[in-house]
């Protein structure tokens, strides 16, 4: 049974006997303060009810904004693993390049060497058919 029932004359009737039929002036100021009272309970669990409807609607802007943190997070994570990715392709790179660094030095070393040696094959080569020439 709902208040309203009860201080309006449901089945309880008995635990209000001035409703029966006694229509006194102090029957009209309980029913108006019962009337009241009622009226400040509704109040108060619409104001409740309105509280806790903001509560849940706050509750879920929350949920949504972790959700989008999540998004956030896990994007942050897969830039992170490029970079690191991106870094470690940098490093071999540059170890490769710095072998093949060491293979042009030493090409061009054993290149130069070649070049004296022709030189001095080609000086000796000149004296020997100037000696020749002047004998």
């Amino acid at each position: 049974m709902c208040i309203r029932d009860r201080y309006m004359g449901g089945a309880d009737d008995d635990i209000f006997p001035l409703k029966n039929g006694n229509t006194t002036s102090s029957a009209n100021i309980v029913n108006s303060a019962e009337s009241t009272e009622l009226q400040e309970m509704e109040q108060m669990a619409m104001d409740r009810d309105t509280e806790i409807q903001n509560l849940v609607k706050g509750v879920n802007d929350l949920a949504v904004i972790f959700k989008e943190l999540s998004v956030l997070v896990i994007d942050q994570g897969n830039i992170l693993d490029r970079i690191d990715y991106n870094i470690e392709q940098a490093v071999h790179h540059t170890k490769k390049a710095k072998g093949h660094l060491i293979k042009t030095e030493e090409y061009q070393k054993s290149r130069i060497r070649r070049c004296i040696f022709c030189l001095l094959a080609s000086i000796l080569i000149m004296v020997i058919l100037l000696i020749i020439k002047h004998i």
